[in-house]
């Protein structure tokens, strides 16, 4: 009887559904209570974790583009730059808010000189609230030449066996083999002027003129009485200058600027004589002759023939037209560093044996079987400075960074 009775009532408790929700809600509101404060709060620090992120990345950017402004100033050559480490630095607040970032810039000259010395660059982003993101970098600055096996503005041409090694800015054509990237030529509105390499090289020859023995039209410098050359200048009104020894294994050294002067000057270097050797040292030898350019290929400012001279060490060959280059070549190294720049003309390059440096013309054609291997400019292991004769602020520079480091405040 009695189980009768629990199994009845029972039953009417599951019939009867009533108040079965209202447990239900409880439940749901009592758990929903629990876990809707932590909720809460972990959307509130992602929304503000979120922010802080999006500033920040808004910082870099900004700062980032300060830093590209200041590496774009020192390749222009802003006169406005410390050109000595004494100099103070260079601070400036870009024109323009970029994210709505105030960006503040300072370039300071750690070592060297203009157009090739070692920076301090810092850019800092800086928002409304006052936090801000900083970019420092180190980077060393050269002349953008100087960082190519050959420059052009139009044509390289590499002859069947000929290899370089390196990078090219310029249209390369014919069978030859490149070791490197080739790119655009050079922009033909930063090709350099010839009266600034003019200033810079006639100040350091004008006192002394070269000493020559001047017959029929042609001059004449005997390295066998004159091995020390330069400082000093030849006149082509005298004469047409060649260079050329009456000894045997002799040993020319350039102490100076050699400098040809005159629209049509020219200069033969081993032309006629003995065997003889030629140490840049450093220096530089100019010749003008830019009347000697692209309209007149077949007339050079700068003839080296073949056979007669052997250049040796590190140093200059620039004039203002043609250059037809031949000399034999010392088996170099990687410190060698041979610049050879036609300012308005082409190159003609067959040395006989491998030239450690860099060319420079309006067109380069490098012969059959020559071999150019590009290397770095020679610096002072101490300063950074460049130790060529060269004038850096004559044409545009390159940027390579050392460091880049990113800080927060």
């Amino acid at each position: 009887m009695g189980e009768e009775v629990v199994k009845i009532a029972v039953k009417r408790l599951i019939r009867d559904e009533k108040g079965q929700m209202m447990i239900l809600a409880l439940i749901l509101l009592v758990v929903g209570g629990l876990i809707m404060t932590p909720l809460l709060a972990y959307m509130s620090t992602g929304l503000i974790a979120g922010e802080l992120y999006e500033r920040r990345a808004a910082e870099l950017y900004a700062a980032d583009a300060g830093m590209e402004d200041a590496l774009w100033q020192l390749q222009e050559l802003d006169p406005d730059i410390p050109d000595t480490p004494e100099q103070p630095p260079l601070t400036y607040t870009l024109n323009s808010t970029l994210n709505n970032k105030t960006i503040e810039v300072t370039i300071d000259m750690v070592s060297g000189t203009e157009g090739s010395g070692v920076y301090k660059i810092n850019s800092t982003a800086t928002s409304t609230g006052g936090s801000n993101t900083t970019i420092e970098c180190y980077i060393s600055t050269s002349p953008l030449f100087w960082n190519h096996a050959i420059t052009s503005t139009s044509d390289v041409i590499l002859e069947s066996g000929s290899e370089v090694y390196g990078d090219i800015m310029g249209d390369v054509s014919g069978p030859g083999t490149v070791y490197g990237n080739t790119t655009d030529p050079y922009d033909e509105e930063e090709w350099p002027f010839d009266q600034d390499f003019r200033t810079y090289y006639w100040s350091q020859a004008e006192n002394a003129t070269l000493p020559t023995e001047c017959c029929g039209g042609k001059c004449y410098l005997d390295v066998a009485v004159n091995s020390s050359l330069g400082p000093g200048y030849h006149d082509h009104d005298v004469g047409a200058m060649i260079i050329q020894s009456t000894g045997d294994n002799i040993t020319a050294t350039l102490t100076g600027t050699v400098y040809i002067k005159g629209d049509d000057a020219t200069l033969d270097i081993g032309a006629g004589g003995q065997p003889f050797y030629l140490d840049l040292n450093y220096q530089t030898i100019y010749v003008e002759g830019c009347n000697y350019n692209l309209t007149t290929p077949n007339k050079n400012a700068l003839y080296v023939p073949p056979g007669k001279v052997t250049i040796i060490g590190s140093g200059a060959i620039i004039a203002e037209g043609n250059i037809d280059f031949q000399p034999n070549m010392e088996a170099g190294s990687e410190e060698d560093f041979v610049f050879v720049l036609s300012l308005y003309g082409r190159i003609n390059f067959q040395p006989n044996g491998t030239l450690y440096g860099s060319v420079a013309a309006r067109e380069v054609e490098v012969g059959p079987g020559n071999v150019l291997h590009h290397t770095s400019s020679p610096t002072d292991p101490e300063t950074g400075e460049q130790v060529m004769d060269f004038p850096l602020e004559a044409v545009a520079s390159s940027v390579n960074i050392f460091t880049w480091d990113i800080s927060q405040q």
